[in-house]
């Protein structure tokens, strides 16, 4: 069996064996094999249910020869989203010299239920951010290594840099979807050990109030959050040119505490500038 590679809207695994001298295989399922031009067509799905070949497929294999089938076979299922896996096997009976096609697809499912054990609700909303396969939306394998990332991505930025997905588990369940399920050890908590305000020319009396107490955890969403709530407060007072951002977070060795470098400048303020009827210049301060 050759496997062949492909992306047609989707990343798809499709294992095709050459012509062979191979016994019929033993068939179950209440389906007719399907005799379509010089070949026989033997059509599953999910391995353990014979299906019929669809109408427009049929009509493209009609005319078709042994090199074209495979590719046929492709490019049909491919161009659908319902599919993530197709196998096709051609073989020649000794005795009867009768051409197979044997073709198996496996139909993508939809996720009913996720879950993400060894965080609380809070986090597992904050975890959830930027997934793809979520509630409602079709199960795709293949993005399962990426999704672990994401979620390791996300309760790093929630105060636990160590955090880990250790592993996950799909089930099909008594509905025929799949309820999909990863494991956490997020670690201990960083906390905020020192916050630092680089080159600042703005009011000095933010940064005494600035609402980021060291001995908080690490939650770089939140403050972000803080930092673009100053920035706002800024435009509103005709600051237009305000910045707040996190510059840099710097971790301990083993990232249970950490140093947050933030650039915070209201910068000039403001003004606009409008003529009278006399072509005399009128400034207003912006705010």
């Amino acid at each position: 069996m050759r496997l062949v590679i492909f992306f047609i809207l989707q990343f798809f695994f499709i294992h095709l064996s050459s012509l062979a001298q191979q016994p019929e295989p033993k068939i179950y399922g209440q389906v007719e094999n399907e005799k379509i031009g010089n070949y026989t067509y033997i059509f599953f799905i999910d391995e353990n249910t014979k299906s019929t070949i669809p109408v427009d497929l049929k009509q493209a294999l009609k005319t078709s020869s042994g090199e074209q089938i495979d590719d046929i076979i492709i490019s049909y299922f491919g161009s659908s989203d319902k599919y993530q896996n197709v196998d096709v096997k051609q073989y020649l009976n000794k005795e009867t010299k009768e051409h197979y096609v044997l073709i198996d697809v496996k139909k993508i499912k939809k996720i009913q239920n996720i879950k993400i054990n060894g965080l609380n609700l809070n986090e597992q909303v904050f975890a959830e951010k930027k997934l793809i396969l979520l509630q409602g939306k079709y199960f795709k394998s293949y993005l399962i290594e990426g999704e672990k990332k994401q979620i390791e991505q996300n309760i790093y930025n929630i105060g636990y840099p160590n955090g880990v997905v250790k592993s996950f588990q799909v089930k099909t369940n008594i509905s025929q979807n799949i309820d999909l399920t990863y494991n956490v050890e997020k670690g201990e908590p960083c906390r905020i050990e020192q916050v630092i305000v680089e080159n600042s020319n703005s009011n000095l009396l933010n940064f005494i109030n600035l609402p980021i107490e060291t001995g908080s955890i690490c939650d770089i969403g939140a403050v972000q959050q803080k930092l673009s709530e100053i920035k706002i407060n800024y435009w509103r007072d005709g600051y237009m040119n305000a910045i707040a951002f996190i510059k840099e977070v710097q971790y301990s060795k083993n990232k249970d505490r950490a140093k947050f470098i933030l650039r915070i400048d209201r910068g000039k303020k403001t003004f606009i500038k409008i003529s009278d009827e006399y072509n005399r210049d009128l400034s207003f301060d912006f705010s």
